[in-house]
């Protein structure tokens, strides 16, 4: 049976199929192989079934083509062939059906090759035999190895371009790394309470606070924030270097102060102002907020959170760089002028005892208890910026009440979960225009890797679509 190279019926579940073989040649582009490869494996597939001769070829063509691509791995003097992994092929189409684990653009061009020289056959009214397939396997050959060149040298052109992005980013970013953070370090240092060798590491941002899990120093920061606002254990005054408070304490042997004492007697609160006097960049007045409540606590009249202390029932989750990103691009913002991104999934929103919305908590989307807070809160005794990733630790009797909104679908009050654990600072604590002095390296991150709408949307965005929706009830 013969193939009718022009009326090629199309496979029902797929659109945009061309209608013969020459329309899948003319449209296959080695370099978008992942496209055109599957409507070629469908086309030599039909074939196969349907003539023998096409499916002696492919399988004549898959052979030679697997030693060209993979030199020395087939014996082609035994029809027993030993695999890549040390197991026995005990046939030669067996041993060919391992061409399927080379490269998807290999394999499409064998499958490719084939077709083409099927069609060719067809046009001059030739059947496939013996005497014509050492000429077809040189054709092969040549075309392989025209094709290894030519991928080779694409992938030298991608390296190329890559490297050349890399070095922008990487001037881009260095531009602005611990430009301003050394300024925060020079301040402490300068009121008299240095900040310990840990803190001022991070915030001179070197390189193994760039990339990966701890995005930028700045980033890192919160995170070690994190362990004093949620552990009352924590000795707050080891954010210090230790050895400047004890000389500033300058205690005779045997004088044994409390924290409270030594807080005192340190004038901090007094220091604190000083320090805030020398800041100017609004992450730094963020960062300096914190450990001020963390050594003296806020006054602020503000929504509180219970803290979790439980240590055995919590689950922790992470805090990875690309947490922001299912806030970013929610697909419940896309009615947003200039949003981009449809990630699934709905919010629920969580309220103050006065049944304002604090927070959002995402479901469905990575690690389930992510909140983001909407408002400054307070934990203990540490205000939490709006913007401030939060872990919340519900019991078996936390229920929502429903608000057959799809987007929101239920609301829960922050009383009735066990309590919350603070995790860090998300870029979305400050104003878009503050967020690459201050994140660096992480922002550049969210840049990098194609983030939408990382460098214009703001925590108020979600409180005017929650406003909006839970006002009409819907």
């Amino acid at each position: 049976m013969s193939l009718d190279q022009n009326n090629l019926e199309t496979p029902t579940a797929e659109v945009d199929e061309p209608t013969s073989i020459k329309d899948a040649i003319a449209e296959y582009d080695f370099f978008s192989a992942r496209e055109h490869t599957g409507k070629i494996r469908r086309l030599s597939d039909k074939l196969s079934q349907e003539n023998p001769d096409f499916n002696t070829l492919l399988n004549e063509l898959s052979y030679e083509g697997l030693r060209i691509l993979e030199p020395g791995y087939v014996d082609t003097l035994d029809i027993t062939h030993l695999g890549s992994n040390g197991a026995l092929y005990n046939s030669r189409d067996e041993l060919v059906t391992n061409v399927q684990n080379i490269d998807h653009k290999y394999t499409a061009a064998v499958k490719l090759a084939a077709l083409q020289y099927f069609v060719h056959m067809q046009d001059n009214r030739e059947t496939y035999t013996p005497s014509n397939n050492e000429a077809l396997k040189a054709r092969l050959a040549t075309d392989l190895q025209g094709i290894i060149e030519q991928e080779r040298l694409h992938q030298k052109d991608v390296q190329e371009r890559q490297e050349r992005e890399e070095a922008i980013f990487t001037a881009e970013r260095n531009e602005h790394r611990a430009i301003i953070h050394k300024e925060f370090v020079s301040a402490f240092k300068e009121t008299g309470i240095p900040l310990n060798d840990k803190l001022a590491h991070m915030l001179h941002e070197p390189d193994d606070m760039q990339g990966g899990r701890p995005g930028s120093g700045f980033t890192n920061l919160f995170r070690e924030l994190s362990n004093y606002v949620n552990n009352d254990l924590n000795n707050p005054l080891k954010l210090f270097d230790t050895i400047a408070i004890e000389d500033i304490l300058d205690l005779q042997p045997g004088v044994r102060l409390s924290t409270e004492q030594k807080i005192q007697a340190l004038g901090l609160e007094e220091k604190f102002k000083h320090i805030q006097e020398k800041l100017i960049h609004p992450s730094h007045h963020i960062a300096l907020s914190m450990m001020h409540d963390i050594l003296l606590g806020t006054e602020k009249n503000l929504p509180q959170l219970n803290i979790e202390t439980n240590q055995d029932e919590l689950n922790k989750i992470g805090t990875c760089t690309t947490a922001e990103r299912y806030f970013f691009e929610w697909g419940g913002l896309r009615e947003l002028k200039d949003f981009q991104g449809s990630y699934g999934g709905t919010m629920t929103v969580i309220t103050t005892d006065q049944g304002v919305p604090c927070m959002i908590r995402k479901n469905g989307m990575g690690e389930q208890g992510s909140c983001l807070t909407l408002t400054p809160l307070v934990m203990g005794k540490v205000e939490i910026p709006a913007g401030s990733f939060v872990q919340a630790i519900p019991n078996e009797n936390t229920h929502g009440t429903p608000t057959n909104n799809d987007l929101f679908p239920e609301v829960i009050a922050s009383n009735d979960f066990d309590g919350f654990r603070f995790l860090r600072l998300s870029t979305l604590a400050l104003k878009p225009n503050d967020r690459m002095a201050a994140f660096g390296n992480h922002y550049f991150q969210q840049k990098k890797e194609d983030f939408a709408n990382y460098d214009w949307i703001e925590t108020k965005h979600y409180q005017e679509l929650i406003e909006n929706i839970l006002s009409r009830g819907t």
